[in-house]
């Protein structure tokens, strides 16, 4: 709230040794925001002080939040500190002294395929080094843009399988910008970045501009590894069984998350299949009443509104069709204990997805059940 569009909030983690078999985590938050006057620092931390009563007025607050951090970092063996200047921004900084694991590092996701050329294009200089180190890191062929014209120019000298396209490029219609990519490289799958985990917005946009996906700021390195692994899959389906893998089958898709709905339609944009969408479980069972010879396999949300999918599921298999008893619902759920799996198959699911969908477990599940 203190920092105005178009600036940057970077959050840093640096690892600063070890003492008394503890790992010592550097954590700092740094905006380029209002920034606070010097003499007024050494009363942020008390509760429910401000600047000055200004800040309250125009952004809100009850002058807690800091107070509590330092109380935080403070029964974490660390201390919360804070340089800071008008107009320029602040950064705070807490040391924690941490347990040590053996783990974590290695179970990363990792691309499966290095040799794809990625272009990453975002005014933002702090986005473009992520990539810089996300290349390093995964041993990826990375090249960055800062602008459409720059991006424009490299796609001209040479092709890429994967580009990731700012959605706040500034005085840049990103959707033409993801037609125009593709125009270059017909082959090439696009990522847009938004800075809002509300896509509902963007999806209407860019839903004829040939986007693979959309994915929310921040990004993470396991988020790259995805779309590329995600990118392989879709040239390898290509390959091995023509570019509409699933051209005739017709999918019923009970899930009541508009966010999900747009990647199970962009996971599946390119293998031919035609999806119905149900916003409950309840809206499942009637569209399956209404043209179940239509539909070839379900894809079903166990957590839904008014009917979940554990319901659905055994009121379909309980219908007075012939293909109630034989087409294959498929659960997608986060719940993925074995004891959860059970419940699903108890209730007549053929099989079970885990959340958030991989793109290659769901074109082997979907080959699986149809043909």
């Amino acid at each position: 709230k203190f920092t105005k569009e178009g600036g940057s909030i970077d959050l840093s983690l640096t690892y600063a040794g070890e003492e008394d078999g503890r790992t010592i985590i550097s954590t700092a938050v740094t905006d380029t925001g209002i920034g606070i006057e010097k003499e007024k620092l050494e009363n942020i931390f008390n509760a429910f002080e401000q600047a000055d009563n200004s800040v309250s007025r125009k952004y809100g607050g009850t002058g807690l939040g800091l107070a509590i951090s330092k109380k935080i970092a403070e029964l974490m063996n660390g201390k919360l500190t804070v340089k800071s200047e008008v107009g320029k921004g602040t950064t705070f900084r807490f040391i924690a002294k941490l347990n040590a694991v053996n783990h974590g590092a290695d179970e990363l996701i990792k691309p499966t395929h290095q040799n794809l050329k990625v272009l990453a294009i975002d005014g933002n200089k702090e986005i473009r080094d992520f990539f810089r180190e996300t290349k390093a890191r995964f041993n990826l062929n990375i090249d960055v843009a800062e602008s459409a014209e720059n991006a424009a120019d490299m796609v001209k000298n040479g092709s890429y399988d994967l580009c990731f396209v700012d959605w706040d490029l500034p005085g840049e219609n990103t959707a033409h910008l993801a037609n125009e990519l593709r125009r270059h490289s017909e082959n090439m799958g696009v990522v847009i970045m938004v800075s809002d985990a509300d896509t509902t917005g963007v999806e209407s946009d860019v839903n004829t501009s040939g986007v693979k996906k959309i994915l929310s700021k921040p990004i993470f390195p396991s988020d790259i590894a995805d779309c590329v692994n995600e990118c392989v899959v879709f040239t390898t389906a290509a390959e091995d069984s023509g570019e509409d893998v699933f051209s005739g089958i017709k999918i019923l898709v009970a899930e009541d998350n508009d966010v999900n709905q747009i990647v199970i339609t962009a996971l599946l944009e390119e293998s031919g299949a035609d999806l119905d969408f149900a916003n409950n479980g309840a809206e499942a069972v009637s569209l399956f009443k209404a043209g179940s010879d239509c539909y070839d396999v379900i894809l079903m949300d166990v957590h839904m509104p008014e009917t979940d999918g554990i319901e659905a599921t055994k009121q379909i298999r309980k219908l007075p069709f012939p293909k109630a008893k034989t087409i294959p619902i498929i659960a997608m759920t986060a719940d993925v204990f074995r004891e959860d799996v059970e419940k699903c198959i108890a209730a007549g699911m053929n099989d079970h997805i885990g959340k958030p969908i991989d793109l290659q477990i769901l074109l082997e599940k979907l080959k699986k059940y149809v043909r």
